[in-house]
């Protein structure tokens, strides 16, 4: 198998296990990390510049890039639902910051109160 075949045979793979954990993450905690996002990132402008070097007579790069293409559409699918969570989740997260604020201005209130 040529080199720019195996390499996108392997983006694919990553491109599939992301993918997956994305779509096993519909609900409960978020596992896609910011390091993730960079390494696709990574793998995607891997596979642009294979692309812009690469000529179209090779049947196995032809074969990977439509599965490629497939998965950067399923990929394009899955992002909407992946922002909402972050969106909603940091959301909380500030709610919860502003509650632990509000309760260590309560705590240290009753400190002071209880000093006098």
């Amino acid at each position: 198998m040529p080199i720019t075949s195996q390499l996108l045979q392997e983006t694919n793979g990553k491109l599939h296990r992301l993918l997956e954990l994305i779509h096993q993450q519909e609900s409960g905690p978020i596992r896609v990390t910011a390091v993730d996002l960079a390494g696709l990132l990574s793998e995607l402008q891997k596979v642009a510049h294979l692309r812009k070097t690469k000529n179209g007579n090779d049947p196995a790069f032809a074969a990977e890039f439509v599965e490629y293409r497939r998965a950067l559409e399923n990929l394009r699918a899955m992002l909407p639902k992946l922002q909402a969570r972050y969106v909603a989740e940091k959301a909380r997260l500030e709610r919860d910051r502003n509650h632990l604020r509000a309760a260590n201005g309560w705590a240290r209130s009753q400190e002071m109160l209880q000093r006098r």
